[in-house]
């Protein structure tokens, strides 16, 4: 009689290991999933955010020009004539209508 109850106990308690190890296996393929998932995502965010640096270096780089532009000889004595009137020595200011 003995023996029986050895048995049945020691079927419960290998069918408590497999029903915890199964719990164990789908808990952590679920977390797989999710996770997954959130590296989806992080990496779609990283690819809009390095093309937007890349958009911002390319505007970075006009704008560099710009302002070498602007900070011309070229520049400054078209605005200082154009909107000021003022000429260098031994120029002669034409204005249009």
């Amino acid at each position: 009689m003995a023996r029986k109850k050895n048995r049945k106990t020691s079927i419960y308690s290998y069918i408590a290991v497999a029903l915890i190890t199964v719990v164990f296996v789908c808990t952590i393929a679920a977390v797989n999933i999710s996770l997954k998932s959130r590296n989806a995502e992080y990496e779609a965010k990283e690819q809009a955010i390095s093309r937007q640096i890349e958009e911002e270096r390319i505007r970075n780089g006009e704008l560099k020009e710009k302002l070498d532009y602007v900070q011309s000889d070229y520049y400054i004595q078209g605005i200082a004539g154009r909107d000021y009137g003022l000429v260098k020595e031994g120029d002669t200011l034409v204005k249009g209508k």
